[in-house]
């Protein structure tokens, strides 16, 4: 990355009309092949052991580009290949700073290499052909702003691919590097506080996990177990049923035709899907995805109607509700699944199964209140991520398109 650099911004009020449309008067047009060497990638054969056991020269893949979500930078991927398959099977081998763009299936991920590394024929590689002229980080920004672009540009039946000479064709901006790099540095900026967040977002899921796991097996403040049929227990806790304790009820047909905007939200095994001015269950209650996102568990504060592609708890016997969608979250309910094409949870299955649970309500209130806590503070950072990519998305148009003009100093 680069170092840190003085910027000042300020409004482009002098522009020119160009083949890549409306950009400032001192911004040129040229074409990747302009700025950039374009290497096409290869897979050596999976047959050859000696081409991967232990390998030691990162083999990149659109997949592992599409697992760096925000990031602009790749160090490695999940496989790596050796010497020999790079020598034997002709591989690009690209340096350090070159940018790796996704070309096939799908077309538009991108990332900078902060290591060597070489590719499949699923991506392009691109040397920058002066690195005085060239900051990558900033063409990784601008054609992951330009994905759709990308993805237009593609062609094939069965599946899209960017070709290579028409990824060398492609016009694109080039302005001042000291610009490049001013621009660089307020994106990477947005970056790092998305990433901080992420990072905040998966020590919390972690620390939900550890809890689920022991508030719902050993309760709180138990010190003496006992052996069950299921394993120990706290003394105080019971084996029963499912169904002993909850109903399951399938949901229920509403055509796309009669569905019309209403007051209750209507709840498929993909959450809420839209709204009726009808409902079938009262009060606050839990649905569980029955097909589709099979077993995926959800809670609602107010009466909804449930799609058929679901089940929602019908009954609450001597159980707290939203103990119930925690107990039901941690338990594994895609076993619960019958059909060979399409899995389906069945409800037949669930009722029968032994669980261990707590007799005193107020200890399942004690245990909802707790994890409650852990996911309204996710709800937070979730929303904070979203701002910030918001934020970074409207930087992304502002300062790639010059609306906006970052000054160096």
């Amino acid at each position: 990355m680069t170092e840190s650099i003085r910027t000042t911004f300020y409004f482009q009020t002098d522009y020119q009309m160009t083949s890549v449309g409306k950009i400032p008067k001192d911004w040129e047009v040229r074409m990747i092949n302009d700025l950039f060497s374009v290497k096409t990638g290869t897979t050596p054969s999976t047959a050859e052991q000696s081409y991967w056991n232990q390998g030691t020269v990162n083999w990149l893949t659109p997949t592992d580009l599409s697992r760096l979500d925000e990031r602009i930078s790749i160090l490695t991927g999940e496989r790596r290949v050796t010497e020999k398959a790079v020598k034997e099977a002709n591989l690009t081998l690209m340096p350090k700073g070159s940018i790796i763009l996704s070309t096939r299936a799908p077309v538009g991920y991108v990332a900078v290499l902060e290591e060597p590394a070489t590719f499949s024929q699923g991506c392009k590689g691109l040397i920058p052909r002066n690195s005085s002229e060239v900051c990558p980080e900033f063409y990784a920004y601008y054609l992951k702003n330009k994905k759709n672009l990308l993805q237009s540009l593609s062609g094939g039946s069965t599946f899209k691919e960017l070709s290579k000479e028409t990824l060398e064709r492609l016009s694109i901006v080039y302005l001042k590097s000291c610009e490049q790099r001013g621009i660089v540095e307020v994106l990477s900026c947005v970056d790092l506080a998305i990433q901080k967040t992420e990072e905040v977002i998966a020590k919390t899921e972690h620390l939900k996990k550890g809890l689920m796991q022991k508030l719902l097996t050993e309760g709180i403040g138990h010190k003496e177990f006992k052996d069950t049929e299921i394993g120990k227990i706290p003394r105080e806790w019971e084996v029963v049923r499912i169904g002993d304790k909850i109903t399951l009820q399938r949901g229920y047909d509403l055509p796309d035709k009669n569905r019309k905007d209403g007051q209750f939200p209507v709840i498929g095994s993909n959450g809420i899907v839209g709204y009726h001015d009808k409902y079938m269950t009262e009060g606050a209650g839990v649905i569980v995805g029955r097909s589709g996102t099979l077993g995926k568990v959800y809670y609602y504060e107010k009466n909804f109607w449930p799609l058929n592609t679901s089940l929602f708890v019908k009954q609450f016997r001597n159980c707290h509700r939203k103990f119930i969608f925690y107990f039901l979250q941690k338990i594994d309910l895609t076993k619960f699944s019958a059909g060979t094409s399409v899995p389906t949870l069945n409800r037949n299955l669930v009722h029968p199964a032994k669980i261990a649970f707590p007799k005193d309500i107020k200890e399942q209130e004690k245990i909802a209140e707790i994890l409650t806590t852990i996911d309204q503070k996710l709800s937070l950072d979730y929303q904070q991520r979203t701002k910030l990519e918001c934020i970074k998305n409207a930087l992304m148009d502002l300062l790639l398109s010059g609306k906006v003009r970052v000054r160096v100093d």
